[in-house]
């Protein structure tokens, strides 16, 4: 019986003729890519994606800023001023400042159509989203990251508060060429030159309180001061309590401008009891309180201390 030729045989002569068929279009395929990247290489261009923005430099001029996208940290930039885009809704950002009680100033920031996103600081820029900077008489001092911030004592004289909306990319957001920002004038009230030499700078004691400098010009206790008034004639008494060992409460009072206005100091410290600001300095101890009045005819807040130890015990607002 004659045998049938093995089916077998053949089918893999037909599969060792298709591997060789695919090889071949795999090389080929290589090859064409390693040429393209090459020819890409010797013409110095990037294939990278990219998108482009309107950035403003800040001489008003217009120019194309190409910035890869958010996968490519390297190709970050960082602009100058940044046109909000006509596709968004404008910003806006108004800003009030106002003296703390303390020392210092408050300022308050309030934005619409803008969100603070201080954890993509110094990142790549999205639409809608950023920081603030503050400026102090023209010098960036601060990054804000919400409404809210707390400046330190500044100088006497006028000075120039400024905020500006910036992008993550500290690029200033402006509309049609104006940059988006508010700014606000502070006068601080600065003592001139008395006879004893005195100019109303402010310096700090060990305590952390802050004192011009005429608050300590060699008055003592119980002398005259031009603000001194008649108990009798008070207004206003304001009782306070301090006892070591015991707790204490910072009060805060106003009251009114040109009114009389006594206190009533009790504690167990044998000291001196400072209005700051108006001279007023009176002894006091645990056998004899300080029961005095002043004329309240300079308008602010004033610190009233227990003058050696450096204890506050009260803040009070003439207004």
């Amino acid at each position: 019986m004659t045998k049938q030729p093995h089916v077998y045989g053949f089918h893999k002569i037909k599969h060792k003729a298709s591997i060789a068929l695919l090889v071949t279009l795999v090389l080929v395929t290589l090859g064409g890519f390693v040429l393209s990247c090459s020819s890409s290489e010797d013409s110095g261009t990037d294939s990278s994606p990219t998108t482009s923005s309107s950035i403003s430099d800040a001489d008003g001029s217009d120019s194309s800023v190409a910035e890869q996208n958010t996968d490519n940290m390297a190709g970050h930039h960082h602009a100058t001023v940044r046109e909000v885009s006509k596709d968004l809704p404008i910003p806006t950002l108004t800003i009030e400042v106002s003296e703390d009680p303390l020392n210092g100033w408050n300022l308050y920031a309030e934005i619409t159509d803008f969100r603070l996103s201080p954890e993509n600081a110094s990142t790549v820029d999205i639409p809608g989203e950023g920081h603030m900077h503050l400026y102090i008489d023209g010098v960036k001092t601060a990054r804000l990251y919400s409404s809210w911030y707390h400046i330190s004592e500044l100088a006497p004289g006028e000075h120039t508060i400024k905020v500006t909306l910036s992008s993550n990319d500290h690029a200033e957001l402006a509309v049609d060429g104006e940059i988006i920002s508010d700014s606000q004038i502070v006068l601080v009230p600065g003592l001139p030159h008395d006879n004893n030499g005195n100019d109303g700078s402010i310096s700090e004691d060990d305590n952390g309180h802050h004192h011009t400098s005429d608050d300590h010009h060699t008055i003592d206790s119980g002398e005259s001061s031009r603000y001194d008034a008649d108990v009798a004639d008070a207004d206003t008494t304001i009782p306070i309590k301090f006892f070591e060992g015991e707790e204490h409460t910072l009060k805060r009072v106003t009251v009114d401008l040109d009114s009389v206005v006594a206190l009533n100091v009790q504690t167990d410290i044998s000291d001196s009891v400072h209005v700051h600001g108006y001279d007023v300095l009176h002894s006091v101890d645990k056998n004899q309180p300080a029961h005095f009045a002043f004329n309240a005819q300079i308008p602010g807040t004033f610190e009233v201390e227990l003058e050696s130890s450096g204890i506050l015990l009260l803040l009070l607002t003439v207004s």
